[in-house]
């Protein structure tokens, strides 16, 4: 579903998307960069969004438990 999105965004035409993820619901809380992953806006190229949400999970953070937007 991500692909797609990228996908669709990329056909667009649109290179760069504004996220501002925030781990409310995440156990990372006592984690000390839990801070700046937490509702921090950031413009990031649409080519970085899959390695991002790889990044994240890779902290143990998921789509669907915790939010993305």
């Amino acid at each position: 579903m991500l692909e797609a999105i990228v996908a669709f965004l990329n056909r667009c035409g649109i290179e760069r998307v504004q996220v501002m993820p925030g781990w409310t619901e995440s156990a990372l809380q006592d984690h000390p960069d839990f801070p700046s992953l937490q509702w921090q806006p950031q413009i990031i190229a649409v080519s970085d969004f899959l390695p991002l949400i790889a990044e994240r999970q890779q902290l143990e953070m998921q789509l669907g438990r915790d939010e993305f937007l």
